[in-house]
């Protein structure tokens, strides 16, 4: 009977958490899409890859829009639990994103972080700087813009704490301080 009653609390709280914990992408798409496949591995040979579906993420580096559709540049990092990129500095490469739909350039800015599944299309070389870079091409199927985290500013050390007699510390007696004497 006692059990019985915590699960009733119980089983709620648990059901948020999971619900709270969900991917960018959509389950059905996510069920097409083969996560073995990697980007450093279909940037060595793109063509055997044709046609299949992946889910890839990272940071968009530029936006371009023309009239058959929408190129993102995108710099792949790797992807966590529920599909958001992480570790910004480990980047495999980067890779072409393309759909028909415009996409605006002030909400897709670079440094965004994205997360997309999409059909692997082919390759195109594109120079970065001096230097012709190979990149895969996919063809957009979802994409997800995750928001920008909040700049959240933290007080200085010593009154993050509270405590007004920070050098001493709250352990030392106040009537020294208030004296001199320390």
């Amino acid at each position: 009977m006692k059990f019985q009653r915590y699960w009733t609390f119980l089983a709620p709280a648990v059901a948020l958490c999971f619900l709270g914990c969900t991917h960018a992408i959509s389950p059905q798409v996510r069920a097409l899409a083969r996560e073995d496949i990697s980007l450093s591995q279909v940037a060595l040979d793109p063509e055997s890859f044709r046609g299949q579906m992946v889910i890839w993420g990272g940071v968009i580096v530029e936006t371009e829009n023309r009239t058959e559709g929408t190129t993102l540049t995108i710099m792949e990092t790797p992807l966590g639990f529920e599909g958001i990129p992480e570790d910004l500095e480990l980047s495999r490469g980067r890779f072409l994103a393309r759909t028909q739909a415009f996409l605006d350039p002030a909400i897709y800015a670079p440094g965004r972080k994205v997360t997309l599944a999409g059909t692997i299309m082919g390759k195109e070389v594109r120079p970065v700087g001096e230097v012709p870079y190979t990149y895969p091409v996919v063809s957009i199927v979802e994409i997800h813009l995750w928001k920008e985290a909040p700049r959240v500013l933290a007080p200085p050390y010593p009154w993050y704490w509270g405590d007004p007699y920070w050098p001493w510390g709250w352990w030392w007696p106040r009537w020294r301080v208030y004296w001199g004497y320390y």
